[in-house]
Order: structure tokens, then sequence, then C-alpha cells
């Protein structure tokens, strides 16, 4: 047993004043947990007053104390009102001078000539607010609110929107214009593709056309 009037113990004694196993202390000590010790050389000693702390800031008297109660359910009267939040958050965006891109956007992606999308009409306030704080956030903070920020969007929306395969791989929702794709958020790596697509044009373009050896004889 270990000798309550010692001020230090080895690790075996301090797993027995702590009822634990000796090498639950060593694990945790490689792994920075537990109480605190003194190392010498090899040798390692924990002091009977970093024992006692650790036990004092790992006490649990009761569920009370230690805040696990399960939470009281406020009165109806004092839950948060979701439908508010909605009209609160809609409000600043209708604020924001990219409302009325936003909102022609909204328009035109969820309207009847692209049957892979949701009906306007059918989306949930939450939900289209949602979707318009999306491509808010992206025009504000992600193009940094430059000149031009909206038509440069809207060509990324356009090109990714041209056939419902393109659109289902590579963005599939508005709500999806900043999701991180591993590359970058998804508009930045569709840009990227255009970029790239219009590069390999513009290549063809210049390229001279490939004659056959049968017309070059035939012009001799």
């Amino acid at each position: 047993m270990t000798d309550p009037q010692k001020i230090s113990y080895t690790t075996e004694e301090a797993a027995e004043y702590l009822g634990l196993a000796a090498i639950t202390l060593n694990v945790w000590r490689h792994k920075g947990k537990g109480p605190s010790y003194v190392k010498m050389g090899s040798r390692v000693v924990y002091r009977l007053e970093a024992l006692e702390r650790w036990v004092g800031e790992n006490s649990v008297h009761s569920q009370a104390e230690a805040g696990t109660l399960p939470a009281r359910e406020a009165p109806a009267d004092e839950r948060p009102n979701k439908a508010a939040g909605t009209k609160d958050q809609r409000a600043k965006l209708e604020a924001s001078p990219h409302w009325k891109f936003i909102a022609s956007m909204l328009t035109w992606f969820h309207g009847p000539e692209h049957e892979h999308t949701q009906p306007l009409a059918s989306l949930s306030p939450a939900n289209y607010v949602a979707t318009a704080a999306e491509i808010e956030h992206t025009l504000r903070i992600d193009m940094g609110d430059k000149k031009g920020c909206e038509h440069r969007l809207g060509t990324i929306v356009k090109h990714a929107a041209q056939d419902e395969a393109f659109w289902q791989r590579n963005l599939k929702s508005l709500r999806s214009l900043r999701k991180d794709s591993g590359n970058g958020p998804k508009w930045s790596v569709i840009e990227s593709n255009m970029k790239a697509e219009e590069t390999a044009k513009e290549d063809d373009d210049i390229r001279p056309p490939r004659i056959s050896a049968a017309e070059v004889l035939g012009e001799l």
C-alpha cells in the first residue's frame, strides 16, 4: 500500500494511489496525459500534490455539477424563431448591391428550361436564402467584390449548366458553388476548365490546316 506520508511516488505507487494500472500511467505519459510528473534521469517520480491536483480536476460528483444533465427544454416563447431568422437573413441579402443579380440567377437556374433543377416555387424559404447566401459570398468573399464579378460568375454558372451531365458532375446545385472539390471551390475549378477549353480551341484555330500527300501531289 502507498504511504500517505510520502511526498513523491514511483509509477507503481502513483498508480496504486489513483486506483489505476501502472501501464495506464506509462501510456498517458507518452500521450501527454494524466498527472504531471518529474523526470530524474531514467527515473519517473510523481509528486503527491500533483496527484491530488489531478484527482481534484477530474472529479465529477454528480451529473448536475458536471453539466451532463439533459438540458431543460426552453418554453415555446424562448425558442429561436427559425422563420424570423430566415426573414432577417433575406433582408440582409436584399440590401446587398448584388441582390438583383442573385435573384435573377436563382430565377434563371430554377426556371422550366432546366429540367434537372428544382422548380423555384418548391424551394423552401430557408433553402432559397441559403442558396442566395452562397452566391453572395462567392461574389463578395471569393471574388473580392471586384468589378465584373457578376458577369464572371454568371458565365461560369451558364457554362456549367450547358448540359445536365456536366452540371451534375461538376456543380449539382448553386449551394455547392463554394464547396471544396479538392482543388479549390467548385466555381474556381469550373472556371479553370473553361479557360483550358478556350486555350485548346484557340490552338486549333491557329494551327495550319493539315494537307494530305495526295493533295500535295495533285498540285505538282
